[in-house]
């Protein structure tokens, strides 16, 4: 049987990476794949804070099925050699964290630590990551963290994309205040300010026009192709070959069908049931995202149609959702 079937989707809660505020606005560089492993690390952290009496909240360990399951990745050689590549990379890496409040002239303004203290592969091909003593300070959450949706860090692959979506997610506070209108909020950088930030050294991308499309551009497109945020950009000329770029984030929600005056009663009824499937099918979505990728993928093995629209397996996929919701509020 299926382990669909068994699932109770009501009690779902969506797997969710706490990640400090201060490492999604410092200075770091890496690879899609090193990021990812950074932030399911920091799930597993907080699983086992939650689950363990131990004071020690900077040791994790897991296999890279369980990663990869829990990202939505597909397991594989070719993924165990990249993850295999991020690991020996992470030995290596650093994060830049700023003081923005200096008191004394002998505070620091920027400290540059490396994440793990150790990293190793275990004879079962596990992976054990010990973070820094500096790092797992951190994880007290002093001035609040983002919240960062594994399936949706598993869809990016681009490295920028993953922390432009760290950074929206960690403006996301300042949704409708601040004179921001509903469901929206922004935040700003300049492309200097954006090489520092992913340390992008200068003789990388010297035609201004190439550094836009790859850093700011497609990383953008692939957030709003591949996860319920929509970033829309604006940018101002600041002075010469110096630009400011807006990111004007807000969640993803379909366009309604319009309704014509001049439309016939049936053709009304139509788009009525038009958006409200898509209504539900948002909703779903939204509140079962695990349960409805897997609901998904079972709608398309039975439907090996050479053309199909995704659109209509997704809305059997809800089908068969509320069947299983209806079936566990019955039970």
């Amino acid at each position: 049987m299926n382990d669909f079937s068994k699932t109770n989707v009501d009690n779902f809660q969506k797997q969710i990476a706490k990640q400090p505020n201060e490492f999604s606005t410092a200075i770091f560089k890496g690879t899609a794949m090193s990021y990812r492993i950074i932030i399911f690390a920091l799930f597993k952290i907080a699983i086992n804070k939650i689950q363990s009496t131990s004071l020690d909240n900077k040791c994790c360990t897991f296999s890279q099925s369980e990663f990869c399951e829990s990202l939505g990745m597909p397991i594989g050689s070719n993924t165990a050699k990249v993850i295999e590549k991020a690991t020996n990379e992470l030995t290596q890496s650093f994060i830049t964290l700023e003081n923005k409040n200096p008191k004394n002239e002998t505070d620091s303004c920027f400290t540059k630590i490396t994440w793990f203290q150790k990293v190793e592969i275990l004879k079962n091909g596990d992976i054990a990551l010990s973070f820094n003593n500096e790092i797992a300070k951190y994880f007290e959450f002093k001035l609040g963290y983002t919240a960062l949706e594994l399936l949706e860090i598993g869809n990016l692959r681009s490295f920028y994309a993953i922390r432009f979506y760290s950074l929206a997610k960690s403006k996301s506070g300042y949704k409708g205040i601040k004179g921001n209108n509903a469901n929206e909020w922004w935040f700003e950088y300049t492309e200097d300010e954006l090489r520092t930030l992913f340390e992008i050294n200068n003789k990388k991308y010297i035609d201004r026009r190439k550094f836009v499309e790859k850093v700011i551009k497609q990383p953008c497109e692939e957030i709003n192709n591949k996860t319920n945020l929509k970033i829309s950009l604006t940018y101002s000329k600041l002075s010469k070959g110096k630009y400011l770029w807006r990111f004007n984030c807000s969640p993803k929600i379909s366009e309604p069908v319009k309704i014509q005056i001049e439309d016939r009663t049936d053709i009304r009824e139509e788009k009525r049931e038009i958006n409200a499937e898509r209504t539900e099918l948002e909703i779903f979505k939204a509140k079962y995202p695990e349960q409805f990728l897997k609901a998904l993928e079972l709608i398309k093995a039975k439907n090996q149609y050479p053309v199909r629209l995704q659109i209509n397996d997704e809305y059997e996929a809800v089908k068969l959702l509320k069947n299983q919701v209806f079936c566990n509020s019955n039970t």
